[in-house]
């Protein structure tokens, strides 16, 4: 699968690890907790949280990059209802071209299990692409935007694990995988790949439906969601032992485990864990209908599983000195740091009062620099809940 320019990553932790005989969570997790996510990123195992509600602009770029470390082609922010799943903003991607990719990455510190827990939906008359999803890389640190496709792993350099759509048109798909978006699958880089770009791994086992790893492997049907849906994916990655086979990769649809893919060999030194995650489609041919949505992205060190119902909470905040009431208002979030945390046009709660929408930042005091029309830059500390 020669996807040359796709930059796979995805990271996120877990302080348990599972063997290959120890059973997997499903249903509900800890995102149970937390009703439309509201506070989701203060839990101590969560390391990172996204639900887009925080950007202002029409996309996001390097001069709106939230949380991310790099941004590739276009991310753009749709403030449709129909086009979100929770909250008032999603991403929305459209390919137009062919060898179109789009996406972003990030770093958090290395771990050697992670789950990513994401929502994507599909076009109506989405055909497919060469790759739809969210996946994790494992390596040393400082390297976000080292591009490993079509490098095999040999212990000491990578591996990636990006949950993946075997798409109908690439052609050489087995026959019985024809409605669009197809199965998902885990694409696998790891030590023992049968290919150059990696292995296909499904439900089932492998494209001829065996599974050479390991005797634990259990075969599952193999999974289509529905198009013009809005569907809950989890991606668990868990790093061999130094010198065993015992690495594992899972997977989940609305919280239905779908795939457990054990006696795998990512690594022979421990330095190298999952620490990079990546949202990331590339479509190597173009078709009519190559639409897709992302929202609601957790990374965290245990099983996350689907959004608990609920809407989204609408923190308030007193209005800055020098803002006229009812006029645009924009703030920046700065940690104690001085890190810009994010960036958003907040809305008005009465005559002296600001909402705010829940964006994923952690809990705790941040300094606000609020921009009104008539006013100057003020600073407030806040207290966001």
């Amino acid at each position: 699968m020669k996807s040359r320019t796709m930059v796979f990553m995805l990271a996120l932790a877990v302080s348990t690890s599972f063997s290959a005989q120890t059973p997997l969570p499903s249903g509900a997790g800890l995102a149970a907790n937390y009703a439309g996510d509201n506070g989701i990123a203060a839990n101590p195992a969560v390391l990172f949280h996204d639900n887009f509600e925080g950007y202002s602009g029409s996309s996001i770029s390097w001069s709106d990059i939230g949380g991310w470390g790099n941004v590739y082609g276009t991310l753009s922010i749709t403030r449709s209802a129909a086009e979100v799943h929770a909250g008032a903003q999603s991403v929305k991607i459209n390919h137009t071209s062919s060898l179109g990719t789009h996406g972003a990455d990030k770093e958090v510190a290395g771990f050697d299990t992670l789950f990513v827990r994401f929502y994507m939906k599909f076009a109506s008359n989405f055909p497919g692409v060469h790759h739809a999803g969210m996946g994790t890389r494992g390596g040393p640190t400082g390297e976000l935007f080292t591009n490993h496709t079509g490098t095999r792993p040999n212990g000491t350099n990578f591996f990636t694990c990006y949950l993946d759509h075997l798409s109908p048109l690439h052609g050489w798909q087995p026959p019985e995988d024809s409605v669009p978006p197809g199965w998902v699958y885990d694409y696998c880089y790891h030590m023992d790949q049968g290919s150059d770009y990696g292995d296909v791994l499904t439900s089932r086992g492998t494209l001829n439906n065996t599974y050479p790893f390991s005797t634990d492997f259990e075969s599952r049907p193999n999974v289509t969601p529905q198009r013009n849906r809005w569907t809950c994916y989890e991606i668990m990655v868990q790093a061999n032992t130094i010198g065993q086979q015992n690495g594992r990769v899972a997977l989940w649809v609305d919280g239905v485990l779908v795939a457990d893919h054990p006696g795998l060999r990512f690594r022979t030194l421990a330095a190298i864990k999952a620490r990079y995650i990546s949202l990331s489609t590339y479509s190597s041919g173009y078709v009519a209908g190559q639409t897709l949505w992302y929202d609601d992205i957790v990374v965290a060190k245990s099983y996350i599983g689907p959004m608990a119902p609920g809407a989204r909470v609408k923190p308030s905040l007193p209005v800055a000195a020098g803002v006229r009431n009812g006029e645009n208002v924009t703030a920046v979030f700065h940690d104690i740091r001085g890190r810009t945390v994010c960036r958003q046009k907040l809305e008005w709660e009465g005559e002296r009062t600001l909402a705010t929408m829940n964006r994923g930042v952690p809990n705790g005091l941040f300094l606000m620099r609020v921009t009104g029309e008539s006013g100057p830059v003020t600073v407030k500390k806040n207290v966001l809940r």
